[in-house]
């Protein structure tokens, strides 16, 4: 029976410190997940796919560390500058 039709409260566990919610992703699951990326994006797709996602992380890692891209260009054509 319904627990709100019946009042009673639901008994929920969060899980303990350290303890991972859906358990750990084993070998078979993280080859299952390759094989369903490779048959969705195919091969063509695949090295443009990282490609993206490298760039996108070490964006997202760029401004979390207060990095700007416009900054680093500036100071590159400054040293060339210098250096001629």
């Amino acid at each position: 029976m319904c627990p709100v039709l019946t009042g009673e409260k639901e008994s929920f566990k969060m899980p303990a410190e350290g303890e991972n919610m859906f358990g750990s992703i084993g070998f078979t699951e993280i080859i299952l997940i390759i094989a369903l990326v490779a048959l969705l994006f195919g091969g063509k797709k695949l090295p443009q796919l990282g490609k993206g996602l490298g760039e996108g992380i070490t964006n997202f890692k760029n401004a979390l560390l207060g990095k700007d891209e416009k900054k680093e260009g500036e100071e590159e054509s400054n040293k060339n500058e210098k250096a001629n």
